[in-house]
């Protein structure tokens, strides 16, 4: 919990704990906080088997402030079935490498844990709803500083363990840290 002063009684001053937008707590005071540069991103995509559950719209991540868009180059991405996964940053696989690099302008994952965590989509041609049925987005991978993130309640596949994405039914998926 962060902490916020306000004005008590009588001109004393008093600490009111504040969660941060993740869920997760910073440490008491005089514990050191771990802050490491992003190197590298993996967001991990599901859609799901239904009838027009793939879309041609443009799918984004979103964290540490800013959004990143997921698109591999020469490839028809999020169809029906198809599980995904986009790197951004170190061995990057997405269209535009260089603008969806979290080391440009450099990310730490203090900014991670400071801002919303999520998937955006926006409809485009002609097949413009999504059906996602999975959504996880790992920082720094396999390393000391790594942090996780993904759908909790959306486990599972087939009917029920899906959630579609579009005008009719929100744009929107928020991710929580694991």
């Amino acid at each position: 919990m962060a902490a916020v002063e306000t004005g008590g009684g009588y001109g004393e001053r008093r600490t009111l704990p504040r969660p941060l937008s993740d869920g997760s707590a910073l440490p008491a005071a005089g514990k050191q906080v771990t802050m490491a540069k992003i190197s590298k991103i993996n967001v991990r995509v599901r859609t799901a088997n239904v009838p027009q559950a793939a879309t041609d719209g443009r799918v984004y991540a979103a964290l540490g402030g800013r959004e990143f868009r997921l698109e591999t180059p020469g490839v028809d991405d999020f169809e029906q079935a198809a599980h995904a996964t986009y790197t951004l940053g170190d061995g990057a696989n997405v269209t535009n490498s260089g603008q969806n690099d979290p080391r440009s302008p450099q990310l730490d994952t203090s900014d991670v844990t400071a801002h919303p965590v999520y998937i955006r989509f926006e409809e485009a041609g002609s097949q413009p709803a999504w059906a996602v049925e999975g959504a996880t987005i790992e920082v720094n991978p396999g390393s000391s500083s790594a942090l996780k993130y993904d759908v909790t309640w959306l486990t599972g596949t087939g009917e029920g363990h899906y959630v579609w994405l579009g005008a009719d039914s929100g744009k929107q998926l928020n991710l929580r840290r694991k």
